[in-house]
This record gives C-alpha cells, structure tokens and sequence, in this order.
C-alpha cells in the first residue's frame, strides 16, 4: 500500500502484504539457497603411464530446465603449476577447461542444487580411452548436484604394455635347430 506524506510530498509505501503461489497471504518471503560442490581426480594407472603427463579436462554446468545459472563458480586446482581454471559462458550453460595430471584434484564450490554437470577429457597420445567413475558408477561421467553435497568424478588414464619374456612358442623351432646343430657340432 502506498499514502501522501504531506511533510516530504511525496508518495511512500505504508505496508507491504505477502502472497504465496496461492494467493494466500503469508508472513514473510521464504527464500532459500542450496549449493553443492563437484571433485574432480584424477588417476594415472598402467606400467607406462607417467605421472608428469598433462591431461586437458572440460566440465559442462547446465541449469536445470526452466532456470539460469547466475550464481559465480569457482575452480580451483590443487597443482599450480598447471594453471588456472577457466570458466566462461553465460547463464544458461558455463564451461570450465583446465588441465591435470597424476593426483591432482579440482573442486568447485557455488554450484546451484539440481546444476548438472558433464565431464569430459581429452585423450591422451598412447593412453587408453578415459574412464571416469561418478559417486562411486562406474562408466559415468555426469550427474546432478544435490543441496550441501560433495560430488566426485575420478578420471582414470592407463598406459600399459605387455613385457617380453621367456620363451615363445614361435621361435622354438629355431631354438631346437640351434640345439641340436651345436649338439652335433
């Protein structure tokens, strides 16, 4: 409601009425604000794999339908030396690219309930095909964050290879010729 004050002459609000969705009144306005954070680690497994290998990571932060995404994330990154994380776009899907290597671990904070999100990386020259495992599934690598929640995304490279050795079945032939020619010799 809106009166004259006739010492100022202007026009004042006198009082405020509240209604919810219903069009009933209410007290006050109830307004709540969840947010969640998103870990993200990573792995490097297999007899080649080397632990000083970078990795380029992208994670993708949709609202859920019918809202924005105006809160500020942040990335931080526990390796320094691998810069920061960067994160643009605009209020109806943000994208953070950063790199990682061995151990290293990425957590961002201020991240809306129900803000999903999809992680994605690079593959690397003579690993395998990335692996990524989401609140402890397997072969996932999106999800949805949940009020007060930490999620966690592990991203496991391998690099292995099979080792030679002993005898194989495809030479011994040779190794037998060679045996019985110095026997006889």
């Amino acid at each position: 409601a809106v009166a004259y004050n006739s010492s100022n002459k202007a026009l004042e609000i006198s009082n405020v009425t509240m209604f919810n969705e219903k069009w009933e009144k209410v007290a006050g306005i109830e307004d709540e604000y969840s947010a969640g954070k998103l870990r993200i680690q990573k792995l490097v497994t297999g007899n080649m794999g080397n632990n000083d290998d970078t990795f380029n990571v992208t994670v993708k932060f949709t609202p859920k339908e019918g809202t924005k995404l105006k809160s500020t994330i942040t990335g931080e990154t526990t390796d320094n030396t691998l810069g920061k994380v960067e994160i643009t776009g605009d209020e109806n899907q943000k994208t953070a690219t950063f790199k990682v290597k061995a151990d290293t671990k990425v957590i961002f904070t201020n991240l809306p309930a129900g803000v999903t999100y999809t992680v994605n990386e690079e593959q690397a020259n003579g690993y395998d095909k990335p692996v990524y495992k989401t609140n402890q599934n397997e072969n996932v690598n999106s999800g949805t964050i949940t009020t007060g929640n930490t999620d966690q995304v592990v991203i496991t490279n391998n690099k292995g290879t099979q080792i030679d050795n002993g005898v194989f079945m495809n030479n011994l032939p040779y190794f037998l010729v060679l045996i019985f020619a110095a026997a006889c010799g």
